[in-house]
């Protein structure tokens, strides 16, 4: 009862009355049933939108360029085997496993061989099951990432495999009904699959396989897929803020802004809009850092970055100057830590995610989308790697004939908002983090030290492990034993609560860094391990 209470008052003190209040609400709401009254399973299907007239409106998507970008026969022949393996019923998980999964089988966990029920309202559904699994095997596979391999390689062959694309949508949408099941547990997950089915709607949008039945039957389940991310936006808002949160709000824009004919499209285009530059002035610091404190999610900031500012433009939307100077800031920030091969330190939460994989190469090279947006934001490319130049094409900005290469500057940098610090010279680079949580934290892990050298990373952060797996590997990899810093035996600076929650928040006193002429030092100081 008194642990009880004492993390009552720990998660009020951390995150605030408002945030409290509003989950305890929503947890009734969904335990009484009262929030599937929102959500309906069985909605009335209505003409939406006319196929011809669809086609006919003006060209307001990525503006891919006419003359084809070629990739080395290396890099085809490597699209080509995807495509033979996607063909075949195996999907790539997370950037690296390919599992083997039964192609109409949407509902079946593929390690555990769990399967959900598919008239389950979506509030009643547990993601957090032993026996079921790990919930993000199903969800990776709905994300339908895998389309861009195939429409890709149809872009640089002039093969076709639109049939196949579309049997694979309407195959979805047969097993999973509106609200129903766990591809619409989690808002985020519905919002990129949406965005990745209107990439593929618009690539193949004069393809004799769209049929107005099938477009009809696409487009219904677009509306009340979207319906439920602006229904349950409240959610990420309050509760969550953060990338799941900027992926909804963008999304919402997206769709609004391309399908102005949707019942209530305006509405999530204003709102979509404002949210989402809201949640970015919140959610990217002054110096560029990203409060999830994670390179792999501010990549996925990157993208939808991308999305939003592209988008906005070709449709003569007002993108705020705000967004631009966040989006900069952002770039700058990452493009710091960049190492020759275009890697990132492994730092904070890295579950493999990545949205929209427009070109080939290694997940970890962040060059691609680092490229498109700075093209996007000033009209110049900084890389001209394979996969960078590939990624430009693909998001369609036609950057200035003058090319600039990118060097990251050597001597020592500081990102005090986000609490980053560290020193480069021509053969190493030392990062280390000494910063505050303003936002709950994923890993107990201040003081983190990365060491690389010669590009190599000889000193690294494990990075994340399973979304739901044995409670001793998600403390390992949250926790601090996996990182290059301070404890006292074993424990971790801060407490654990439940599931994705730290107690006891680590902060920063005082930190900073400098040069003399043989040396780099840095000097800083934390408090931590308050439940001790």
């Amino acid at each position: 009862m008194i642990s009880n209470i004492k993390m009552f008052l720990n998660v009020l003190r951390n995150m605030g009355w408002g945030y409290l209040c509003f989950r305890i609400v929503y947890e009734l709401k969904r335990r009484f049933g009262m929030l599937q009254y929102s959500y309906p399973q069985n909605p009335k299907k209505h003409h939406l939108l006319n196929l011809e007239d669809w086609r006919k409106a003006p060209a307001n998507f990525f503006q891919w360029p006419k003359e084809n970008f070629h990739p080395s026969d290396s890099v085809l022949n490597l699209i080509k085997q995807k495509v033979h393996r996607i063909r075949n019923g195996e999907y790539q998980f997370f950037s690296d496993q390919w599992i083997k999964f039964e192609r109409n089988h949407w509902l079946t966990n593929p390690i555990t061989r769990f399967t959900y029920s598919s008239t389950a309202h979506w509030t009643k559904v547990n993601d957090f099951s032993t026996q079921e699994g790990d919930i993000k095997y199903l969800w990776e596979r709905s994300r339908f990432t895998y389309l861009y391999v195939l429409i890709r390689y149809d872009r640089y062959t002039g093969e076709d495999q639109s049939k196949w694309v579309f049997e694979e949508i309407m195959s979805w949408i047969k097993a999973n009904k509106i609200n129903s099941g766990p591809n619409y547990k989690c808002s985020q997950e519905i919002a990129i699959r949406v965005l990745n089915w209107l990439f593929a709607l618009y690539y193949y949008q004069r393809s004799p396989n769209l049929t107005s039945a099938i477009f009809d039957e696409i487009i219904h389940h677009i509306y009340w897929q979207m319906d439920h991310v602006y229904k349950n936006i409240s959610f990420s808002r309050i509760a969550v803020r953060n990338n799941h949160t900027l992926t909804e709000t963008m999304s919402l824009f997206v769709v609004g802004t391309l399908l102005p004919k949707l019942p209530n499209a305006a509405r999530w285009k204003e709102e979509g809009k404002k949210w989402f530059e809201e949640e970015l002035h919140y959610q990217v610091f002054e110096d560029g850092s990203y409060l999830q404190f994670s390179m792999n999610y501010q990549r996925i900031v990157i993208q939808l970055l991308t999305w939003f500012i592209t988008i906005g433009k070709l449709n003569n939307v007002n993108i705020n100057s705000a967004v631009i100077r966040k989006a900069n800031k952002s770039l700058s920030f990452l493009l710091t830590h960049i190492q020759p091969n275009g890697f990132l330190p492994n730092y904070g939460a890295n579950d493999g995610a990545w949205f929209f994989p427009m070109s080939e190469g290694n997940y970890r090279d962040y060059r691609p989308q680092l490229n498109a947006l700075n093209a996007c934001l000033n009209n110049q490319t900084i890389f001209q790697t394979e996969a960078a130049k590939e990624a430009l094409y693909w998001t369609g900005v036609t950057p200035n004939e003058t090319e600039e290469h990118f060097t990251p500057s050597k001597g020592t940098f500081a990102f005090p908002d986000g609490g980053y610090y560290g020193f480069r010279d021509s053969s190493s680079y030392t990062f280390i983090r000494c910063g505050n949580h303003k936002f709950r934290p994923s890993q107990a892990d201040n003081l983190h030290l990365d060491i690389w050298y010669d590009g190599v990373n000889v000193l690294r952060d494990a990075g994340s492990y399973g979304y739901n797996t044995d409670p001793q590997w998600q403390r390992y990899f949250s926790g601090t034993r996996s990182h290059n810093t301070v404890m006292l035996n074993e424990m971790d600076q801060m407490e654990k609560g439940p599931r994705f929650i730290w107690l006891q928040w680590t902060q920063a006193i005082n930190a900073s860094v400098e040069e003399n002429e043989s040396l780099f030092i840095f000097k800083g100081q934390i408090t931590a391990f308050k439940h001790l």
